[in-house]
């Protein structure tokens, strides 16, 4: 999960000026964008499908879900408050912190690629444990190498934590970790997810590249349009499927209706999860 602003030009009661944010969610076969006046955790929830003010807000049905993010207050309060949310903090993200501290400070330099060095070799270690067969010797080996890393990770930070006369920006970077730590080291428990949320974040850079040529949406049903028809394109190239091919035929669906959203079964063709092998074969993504 992820959200970057963007501007919805249209008076809205209660709210001042324009800011409004849109939010990508990517999943294991969909990626849904909405677009929405806030950036706080009912946002998320709400397409979730949780109750905040419920007494024991959970996700439906009791399910779990790993969320793959940054370090924004609103993750963190749906890890906090709800049951079955397992944050997966993003390591890009506090990498950043420390190569931005070791921009802005000359003599934080050599701290800083020592902290980025280590971290590329977590990744390393990370791709070799995530890519060898399940059950096998080769991921057994692997994920010792994974904890080794985490182990000098965890040592280091604790040992320049307590070091009095590490410089403040050090040291603010060192307590962002500390605060995030739990969320950090959560991969641990699941093989299969990454490191980073750069798939959210890529999700988001084509809106991002829209946004500085547009500034936003004149109006907020234009700007929920424009997240439905994100989420429609962005899931059919998750399926493989050719957006601008798919897209084509299904405006060719809608003429031969008269000028209308096909129905019934002409309108079933079209979803990912349901698309025949001949339509697969007609809309692949071939790039």
């Amino acid at each position: 999960m992820d959200e970057t602003s963007w501007k919805v030009f249209e008076v809205t009661a209660g709210k001042a000026g324009y800011r409004w944010w849109c939010w990508i969610f990517v999943g294991h076969d969909t990626t849904a964008f909405v677009i929405k006046p806030g950036r706080g955790a009912d946002v998320a929830a709400k397409h979730l499908g949780i109750d905040l003010n419920a007494k024991t807000p959970m996700l439906p049905g009791g399910a779990t879900l790993l969320a793959s993010s940054d370090f924004a207050t609103c993750y963190q309060r749906l890890g906090r408050e709800v049951e079955g949310f397992v944050n997966i903090y993003c390591w890009a993200h506090i990498r950043r912190y420390f190569i931005r501290a070791g921009d802005a400070h000359a003599f934080l330099k050599t701290w800083a690629d020592a902290w980025v060095s280590l971290i590329a070799e977590l990744f390393c270690a990370h791709r070799a444990w995530g890519t060898s067969a399940s059950g096998s010797k080769e991921e057994a080996l692997a994920f010792i190498k994974v904890q080794a890393v985490i182990d000098r990770i965890d040592a280091t930070r604790i040992a320049q934590s307590a070091d009095p006369d590490l410089f403040a920006a050090a040291k603010k970077v060192l307590a962002t970790l500390n605060h995030e730590w739990d969320g950090l080291v959560a991969f641990l428990e699941y093989p299969d997810v990454g490191l980073e949320n750069n798939a959210a974040e890529r999700g988001l850079r084509r809106p991002v590249v829209i946004r500085k040529a547009c500034y936003g949406s004149g109006s907020i049903w234009s700007a929920e349009f424009a997240a439905n028809t994100w989420s429609i394109l962005a899931t059919a190239a998750k399926n493989h499927l050719n957006p601008l091919v798919y897209l084509k035929a299904y405006l060719n669906a809608c003429a031969e209706a008269g000028g209308k959203a096909p129905q019934g079964a002409t309108l079933e063709r079209f979803f990912p999860w349901a698309v025949s092998e001949a339509d697969q074969a007609a809309w692949a993504d071939t790039s």
